[in-house]
């Protein structure tokens, strides 16, 4: 009879500490929140007024951290796009021609171009593509003539930013 009258007593408590954890967890998200906000700040200016360039952050606390950076030509077109983690470049960037079409798209890893980068001419023809690892010119790149297809290429093997082939041909 003890053993049951223990059992009910702890699942009891049992219950009453799996409550006061879920409140604790839904407390911790809503002062998350709370206290965690998104700011746009344009924190440079053309003569004109137009923005040169936009922040966007959150605050947690007393911690200022950027998510986000845009930066853009005087006629208010979009010049860069970064994106940030932890204060270091990391994920998509992308860069513009001044006639809006993208001249520059990429990945960062950790402040570092880790990834595919491709490179346009302001006529949306292919300038070079290639791949970064840990910021160095890694694997094949090629590089296009401005009026040709992408048949009509040069392309260079890279290990580490080192050149290894051209066209083809090894080097050591």
């Amino acid at each position: 009879m003890d053993y049951v009258f223990a059992f009910q007593n702890f699942q009891k408590i049992k219950n009453k500490t799996i409550n006061i954890l879920i409140k604790l967890q839904i407390l911790t998200l809503f002062f998350s929140f709370t206290f965690s906000q998104l700011i746009n700040d344009v924190t440079q200016k053309y003569p004109s007024g137009n923005p040169k360039k936009i922040e966007y952050s959150k605050r947690i606390q007393n911690q200022h951290e950027v998510i986000k950076i845009e930066y853009y030509y005087e006629d208010g077109q979009l010049k860069i796009e970064e994106n940030y983690k932890y204060n270091q470049l990391h994920g998509t960037y992308i860069e513009y021609h001044s006639n809006g079409t993208i001249k520059i798209r990429t990945s960062y890893s950790k402040g570092l171009r880790n990834g595919p980068y491709v490179e346009y001419f302001d006529n949306k023809m292919k300038k070079a593509k290639g791949g970064y690892l840990e910021g160095s010119k890694h694997g094949y790149w090629y590089y296009y003539h401005n009026n040709l297809n992408e048949t009509n290429s040069i392309h260079i093997k890279y290990n580490k930013n080192q050149i290894t082939g051209i066209n083809g041909k090894n080097y050591k």
